[in-house]
């Protein structure tokens, strides 16, 4: 009855050897997946910036948007009361009336047009075109050494008698 027993050890044995893997190559393959997976993970925080940074800058882009639309519409004369008024957006560009609900402020700056190629001269008539500079502001709330800014400049020309 032993000579059995031993075959049958011996066999079990043999098939355990020869179907698992032995701790220094799981070892082995461990160091080899980290060694892989630790840069691709420390890029996860850079790639989550810049996906947040480019969503800001296309809600920024569609405010100026908005803001180009509104200078359309409002006469020449009323252009330079703009600066005395921040406009509030929300995280998704949305106008809100305080800056409670703001994510985005939105000051102005009035100033003389620049003649193309002129220089830094401005037009002798500063009521036939002024330089609207609208400066956004994120996030509202926030202290200002963590504040991000972008400024858009746009043209309002006067026309007609408006």
């Amino acid at each position: 009855m032993l000579p059995l027993v031993r075959r049958l050890w011996t066999r079990d044995f043999c098939l355990s050897q020869a179907h698992g893997f032995s701790l220094i190559e799981v070892a082995i393959a461990l160091g080899i997946v980290s060694f892989v997976l630790i840069p691709i993970i420390g890029l996860l925080p850079m790639g989550l910036a810049t996906i947040q940074a480019s969503e800001n800058q296309t809600v920024m882009a569609g405010i100026a948007q908005q803001i180009r639309g509104q200078l359309q519409e409002i006469t020449f004369s009323s252009v330079a009361t703009l600066p005395q008024t921040t406009y509030y957006y929300t995280s998704e560009g949305v106008p809100t009336a305080s800056s409670s609900g703001g994510y985005y402020a939105v000051s102005f700056t009035v100033k003389g047009a620049l003649i193309p190629g002129g220089g830094s001269s401005t037009f002798d008539n500063a009521n036939a075109a002024q330089t609207v500079v609208a400066t956004m502001t994120y996030p509202v709330g926030a202290p200002a050494s963590s504040q991000k800014t972008s400024v858009f400049s746009f043209l309002a020309a006067k026309q007609g008698t408006n």
